[in-house]
This record gives C-alpha cells, structure tokens and sequence, in this order.
C-alpha cells in the first residue's frame, strides 16, 4: 500500500504526458497485485487515468481496463470499455481499437452483438465517426461476414453504402470486389 501511494503521489504531481508512465506501471502494478480482488477500486483509477488522459495517449488504457473487465469482471463490462474506446479515440487510432472489438464481441458475445458493433461504427457521425476510408473496409467486412451468414440482401444493401464512400478512380479494388459480389450473388 505504501508503493501506491507513492505512484498516487506520482499522477497527482505530474501531468500527461510527463505521467502516462507512471499510470500505466501504477495500473499494471496494482492488477498483478490485486487482480480481481479490489475490483472497483481498480475501475476507479481506470476512470481517473481515462479523465486525466488526452484522447491521443488513451488507446493503451482503454485496451488494458477492458482486459481486465474480461479476466476479472464482466464480458459486458469489457465490451462497454471497447465501444467507450471507439467512441473516444481520434480517427487515426479508432480502426485498430474496433478491430479488438469486433474481435473480442464475435468471441465473447456471438454474431448479434458483432452486427451491432459493425452498425454502430458505420452510421457513426460527427467526432465519433471513422475516415471514410475505414468506414468503407468496414462495409466490406461486414458484407462479407453476411454473406458468410447467408444474408445476401443485408450484403447488397452493406455494398451500396459503402459506395458512396468509393470514388470510382480510386477505389477500384472495392469496386471488383463488389462487382465479384454481384457476379455470383446478382439477379
């Protein structure tokens, strides 16, 4: 207990960036140590590290609290932390965290929650939303993953927006694979 206050003494004094060392070695210290015992008080400094964190420097946080919730608390509770994340982080950073997610839900959860995952991604707007690049790939996935579920419709209708994101000229490998689509599914 002496060791952490002396890394909560640590956060206090310095501000981010100059503590984001010291968070993480606090957090990884107090979770080997602890591990699901002091359960909310650990969730507590996940908090207090996330409000003090600028959204550029958050994405290790927010992968590491929702390791925990799945090691130690709830499958749901990790999912929670993942959507958080997307909500959260910069553009730049959203699609690596997503794909965790996306991973994380289908393992965790089943395919209802993967659709909701790849919903609420794609109809995204304003800060929360992704490039128009990554949305596109998004559609792409998710076509192919309902086509996979025999969802041929859901599929079309998934092409056909992630469209509206491809330029013709500079999308053509979007274009092909939609086209493939079309060839062997079309009417």
């Amino acid at each position: 207990e002496e060791a952490f206050r002396v890394y909560e003494r640590g956060v206090q004094t310095f501000m981010f960036p100059n503590s984001r060392e010291i968070w993480l070695a606090y957090l990884q210290k107090f979770i080997a140590r602890y591990g699901g015992d002091k359960l909310e008080r650990t969730r507590d400094l996940f908090e207090e590290a996330l409000v003090q964190c600028p959204p550029k420097d958050s994405r290790e946080f927010y992968i590491l609290y929702a390791d925990l919730e799945e090691a130690h608390g709830l499958g749901r509770r990790a999912m929670d932390v993942y959507d958080r994340a997307v909500q959260a982080l910069p553009p730049p950073l959203k699609k690596s965290v997503l794909d965790v997610y996306l991973s994380k839900a289908s393992e965790m959860m089943g395919i209802g929650k993967v659709r909701e995952v790849f919903e609420r991604a794609i109809e995204a707007e304003g800060p929360a939303a992704l490039p128009a690049s990554d949305c596109r790939d998004l559609c792409q996935r998710y076509a192919t993953l309902e086509v996979k579920l025999g969802e041929v419709d859901r599929a079309r209708s998934l092409w056909t927006h992630g469209a509206a994101m491809a330029n013709p000229a500079q999308s053509t490998a979007y274009w092909a694979a939609w086209n493939a689509f079309e060839v062997k599914h079309g009417n």
